[in-house]
């Protein structure tokens, strides 16, 4: 049908830079089926890239997180809010893809980022330490995290 394909037009319409295009065909793409959960991420993030900040975090904060199966989802939210200075707005969508997916390094390395931010030290230093324990060895965030381990005084 014609709404499995509103997201693929909304990208292509992203790829464009025609941004409030992409967000529209979105919109009507979630009204049309308001189960599809990565569609809801795309047109929060659109949102909020596209400085509609109170609509976007209205749209994902709606995102029911036990019903999302990729945590690249979530830790791609919470990257959109330390982006926005929210960090700790961040940190409860890391502890939700923490609590759903506890092997996903990428949500203890950018859950460390975030205390660090608020500068909450000890839980810096724990998720750092989480992530570097359990981060494949080519993970491009390793030194990063190792060097900012080095620098934590607890």
């Amino acid at each position: 049908t014609v709404k499995q394909f509103k997201p693929l037009i909304a990208r292509a319409y992203h790829g464009e830079g025609n941004t409030a295009k992409a967000i529209e065909t979105l919109q009507e793409a979630v009204a049309a089926d308001p189960s599809a959960i990565e569609v809801q991420v795309l047109l929060g993030t659109l949102l909020i890239e596209a400085g509609r900040l109170d609509e976007g975090q209205k749209v994902l904060s709606a995102i029911d997180a036990g019903k999302v199966t990729d945590p690249s989802v979530l830790v791609n939210i919470a990257i959109g809010l330390i982006n926005d200075k929210k960090p700790a707005e961040a940190i409860t969508w890391l502890d939700k893809c923490i609590a759903a997916f506890p092997a996903d390094h990428n949500a203890y390395y950018y859950r460390g980022i975030s205390h660090l931010s608020l500068d909450n030290r000890a839980a810096a230093k724990a998720g750092l330490e989480k992530f570097v324990a359990i981060a494949p060895a080519d993970a491009p965030e390793l030194p990063t995290a190792k060097k900012i381990l080095e620098t934590i005084k607890t």
